[in-house]
């Protein structure tokens, strides 16, 4: 196999490390198995698995790496299983037997543990299918492995270093792992899928996460934009502002009294909060300002009028990122001809005027529905985008809402 220089994030790939393979055979070279979405010529040639030389028996556990790209791919292991059960036990995965390719390039483990029964040469067979979202196979699978392992025989009474942990067990010296820990004493942990955001694998199904996130792996943010100012974000979803700031990230500060003629606030007020008043964090300072007086009605209005213009410029800026989006990747995405048609329709209107309510639902629904073909980043652009529109609803409603009243009034 001839090393890798530089691949492809955006096609399938399964591959084996050089560090692993200077481990497992002593070069130092990286072992292709697919390649840009196509599987290596070199392993559908007949007798390679012969060639190839058997395991050392002090590896216990080989590293692979694969990555789906840009497309989604199934996946299904079969035949794990060990051709001489009395040496060597049948292959175990840290991930389940069947599922999905993630997008990026991600390392599992696949455990080849001996029964330490007897010595000799062991081999096991192991077949992985891949199909594509339409079911359709690629090109040259399933794909069938074939290895070898050499075995020793264990000293049972052999003591190990330090107490294997995690109900691992001691022989010949070295700790035997269940599945789902590594480690000189199985302290390792070893999570699936694995803990995003920074987060901390405390158990094979636990991520200790940093401030800010949440979830099983750390994959739910708990407030949407990270918090300015010296704010914290608390469980709640918001984030706690310090004295002088508020705002959905802290981001904004008032003055107190307000600059007039245009004039821009640059530093925050000595004191937002009455001493007599719950002190909890809110998300949006209320229109009255402290101190002698209160804002008159027109200062009110002119404040709501501005909170909708930074929301609609907020609308506009997520917008351009959304239909960006559709443009570079509808011509994949499963739509009909009057979807797509209105698609080009939105794409024009939007060069000389602002997209209607129902133009962007329609965007939202588009993008709603082809969901599964987006990655992370644009699935989070998705989400503000629907935010923001939902906010504007809001806001649109209050103000209806008391102009009636008023007309009522009258």
């Amino acid at each position: 196999m001839i090393e890798s220089k530089g691949r492809n994030t955006r096609k399938l790939a399964l591959w084996i490390d050089k560090n692993q393979v200077g481990i497992i055979a002593g070069y130092h070279i990286e072992l292709r198995i697919i390649e840009n979405g196509r599987v290596e010529a070199l392993l559908m040639e007949p007798g390679l698995s012969d060639e190839l030389p058997p395991i050392p028996s002090q590896v216990d556990t080989v590293n692979l790496t694969w990555q789906g790209g840009d497309q989604r791919f199934r996946y299904w292991f079969e035949n794990l299983t060990s051709l001489d059960q009395h040496l060597l036990y049948n292959p175990l995965l840290s991930i389940p037997a069947h599922g999905w390719i993630p997008h990026q390039a991600t390392v599992f483990q696949m455990s080849i543990p001996c029964t330490g029964k007897d010595e000799g040469v062991a081999s096991i067979v192991l077949g992985l299918h891949i199909y594509t979202t339409s079911g359709h196979a690629v090109h040259n699978t399933p794909i069938i492995f074939k290895l070898k392992k050499r075995c020793t025989a264990f000293v049972t009474t052999s003591v190990c270093e330090a107490r294997c942990e995690n109900g691992g067990s001691c022989v010949n010296s070295i700790c035997l792992c269940r599945q789902g820990f590594s480690g000189k004493a199985c302290e390792i942990a070893l999570c699936n899928p694995r803990c995003e955001n920074n987060g901390t694998c405390v158990s094979p199904r636990m991520c200790a996460c940093p401030a800010g996130y949440s979830g099983h792996h750390c994959e739910k943010v708990v407030c949407g934009r990270p918090c300015q100012n010296g704010g914290q974000c608390l469980p709640e979803g918001f984030c706690f502002c310090p004295e002088g700031f508020y705002g959905d990230a802290c981001e904004l500060s008032r003055c107190n009294p307000e600059c007039i003629k245009k004039g821009t606030c640059n530093q925050p007020c000595k004191r937002l909060v009455k001493p007599d008043t719950d002190v909890r964090p809110r998300r949006r300072i209320p229109p009255e300002v402290n101190g002698e007086g209160g804002t008159t009605r027109k200062q009110r209005r002119k404040n709501r009028k501005d909170r909708r213009a930074i929301n609609e410029k907020k609308i506009l800026k997520t917008e351009k990122r959304i239909l960006k989006i559709i443009n570079r990747k509808s011509k994949t995405w499963n739509l009909t001809r009057d979807e797509r048609r209105q698609i080009r329709k939105i794409q024009r209107e939007v060069k000389t005027r602002a997209l209607q309510i129902t133009e962007r639902n329609y965007l939202v629904k588009i993008l709603t529905g082809e969901r599964d073909k987006l990655n992370k980043k644009e699935k989070q652009k998705l989400k503000r985008y629907k935010k923001l529109l939902k906010l504007n609803r809001k806001r649109r409603g209050k103000a209806k809402t008391k102009t009636k009243r008023r007309k009522k009034d009258v």
